[in-house]
């Protein structure tokens, strides 16, 4: 869905180079997808992440010209991909919590 907002968006913003930044966002969010699927015994290293996927939202953030609107775009779904994971993470680390105490439930 996000990525659907970030094409929609293209169409009108000029054409500038990917960020170095936004490199190290990407690959992190690949790998904070992957864990967050995982299991609840790697709580820990689900929360330390999703916690460097922030940070790496932030180093996206500071990096190249505020004002270019292309750069503004991604940073914005950036940031609502970041929550996205991090509300998967919650949701999957409770369930897994429930199923571990044997509650039943979605």
């Amino acid at each position: 869905m996000r990525l659907m907002a970030l094409d929609a968006g293209w169409l009108h913003t000029a054409a500038v180079p990917a960020r170095a930044a936004f490199h190290a966002f990407a690959g992190g969010r690949r790998e904070g997808t992957g864990i967050a699927c995982g299991r609840a015994s790697r709580h820990a290293r689900t929360t330390e992440r999703v916690s460097g996927l922030r940070e790496d939202h932030h180093v996206l953030v500071q990096s190249g010209d505020q004002k270019i609107e292309r750069y503004a775009l991604v940073n914005v779904e950036a940031d609502r991909i970041v929550n996205s994971l991090n509300t998967l993470r919650e949701q999957v680390m409770e369930r897994c919590a429930r199923r571990e105490r044997g509650v039943a439930g979605p």
